[in-house]
C-alpha cells in the first residue's frame, strides 16, 4: 500500500492535434526567422516614403487629399507589390534552387503544410511590413493637424493586395524553381499594377472599379468630411484580391508531390471555391447594372414643382 500510494502520478500523452498544432507553430516560427522579406522592408520603406509620403505632403490637410495619391490610386500597393512578389518567388524556389525537394517531399509532413508554412511567414513579414510603414505615415499625417478621417477600409485592401502578392509570387516559385522565378514574378507584378492604373485612369465605371489601385467610385473630396466613406467597393476588392490569395495557396497544393490524394482533393477544393471568390464582385456587378431600379421622382427642370418618374441603374 505504501509503495502504491508513493508511485509518481502518470501523465497522459498529448493529443494528436496538439501536438500537430505545436508542430505548426514551431515550423512557422523557424520561417519567420529565416524568411528573406525582412530583408528587403528597408529599401520598400524608401521607396514608400519617396513615391508615397513625399508627393502627399504639399496637399490641402485634408485626409481624403492627403491619401488620394498613396491610398485612392494605390501607390503604396505599386510600391510593395513587385518587392513582395518577387522575394515570395524567391521563397517559393528555395527548395528546388537547393535541390533538396526530395528530402522535403519524403519528410513526415506534407510538403504542401511545409510550404503553407513558408508562404506564411513571408506573408506575415510583408503584411506586417506594410501596417507599420502606414501606420507610421497616417501618425505624421495626425501630428501634422490633417482632418477629416483616415481611409481605413483602403488599408484593408492595400494589406490584402499585399497578401495577393506574396501568394501569386510563391506559387510562380514553387512551381518553377529557378534563379530567375523571383525578377520574372517581380516584373510581372510592376507590369499588372501599370496595366491596373492605366485601367483606372480610363475606366471611371464598369469592372475595372475593382482595380486596386482604381481611384473612381467612392473615394471622393468630401469623403471622410462630410459623410463617411462608404465601404461597398473595398469589400468587393477585398473579396477579389483574397481570392486570388486563396487560389495561389491552393493551386501549389494540387502537384503530385503536394501530399497524398485527400489533400490534393482539399486543395482542389480550396482552389475552386477561391476563384468564385475571385470573380463574384464582378458577376455582382454584372447582374447589378442589368436590373433597373423602380422609378423614382425626379424634379422637371422645365416645371420645379412637378416630377416625373424615371428608372435608373445600379452603379456598383
Amino acid at each position: 500500500m505504501t509503495a502504491a500510494a508513493e508511485a509518481p502520478p502518470r501523465h497522459r500523452p498529448p493529443r494528436a492535434a496538439n501536438a500537430a498544432s505545436l508542430t505548426a507553430a514551431r515550423l512557422l516560427r523557424i520561417e519567420l526567422r529565416r524568411n528573406a522579406m525582412p530583408w528587403i522592408l528597408p529599401l520598400i520603406a524608401a521607396l514608400v516614403w519617396f513615391d508615397s509620403y513625399r508627393p502627399s505632403t504639399g496637399t490641402t490637410p485634408l485626409w481624403v487629399l492627403r491619401t488620394f495619391w498613396n491610398m485612392g490610386q494605390g501607390h503604396t500597393i505599386v510600391d510593395f507589390g513587385p518587392f513582395v512578389a518577387g522575394v515570395a518567388a524567391w521563397m517559393g524556389s528555395r527548395d528546388g534552387r537547393r535541390g533538396t525537394a526530395d528530402l522535403v517531399t519524403a519528410s513526415a509532413r506534407p510538403r504542401w503544410a511545409v510550404q503553407l508554412a513558408t508562404w506564411a511567414a513571408t506573408a506575415i513579414w510583408a503584411v506586417a511590413g506594410y501596417l507599420a510603414f502606414v501606420g507610421v505615415m497616417f501618425g505624421v499625417y495626425a501630428h501634422q493637424g490633417v482632418q477629416g478621417s483616415p481611409p481605413w477600409w483602403w488599408v484593408a485592401v492595400a494589406a490584402t493586395a499585399v497578401t495577393a502578392f506574396s501568394a501569386a509570387g510563391f506559387a510562380i516559385g514553387a512551381f518553377f524553381p529557378s534563379r530567375f522565378a523571383a525578377p520574372l514574378a517581380a516584373f510581372g507584378g510592376f507590369l499588372a499594377m501599370a496595366m491596373s492604373s492605366q485601367t483606372g485612369f480610363r475606366s471611371p465605371s464598369g469592372w475595372a472599379l475593382i482595380l486596386p489601385t482604381n481611384s473612381n467610385g467612392n473615394y471622393q473630396p468630401a469623403s471622410g468630411i462630410f459623410y463617411p466613406y462608404l465601404p461597398d467597393l473595398p469589400i468587393a476588392r477585398v473579396m477579389f484580391l483574397a481570392g486570388i490569395a486563396v487560389a495561389a495557396a491552393g493551386l501549389i497544393g494540387l502537384p503530385a508531390r503536394a501530399g497524398g490524394p485527400w489533400l490534393r482533393r482539399a486543395a482542389a477544393v480550396i482552389f475552386a471555391h477561391a476563384n468564385r471568390l475571385q470573380f463574384s464582385p464582378v458577376i455582382f456587378w454584372r447582374y447589378a447594372v442589368s436590373r433597373p431600379l423602380s422609378a423614382v421622382a425626379v424634379p422637371d427642370s422645365q416645371n420645379p414643382g412637378l416630377a416625373k418618374p424615371r428608372a435608373r441603374k445600379i452603379q456598383a
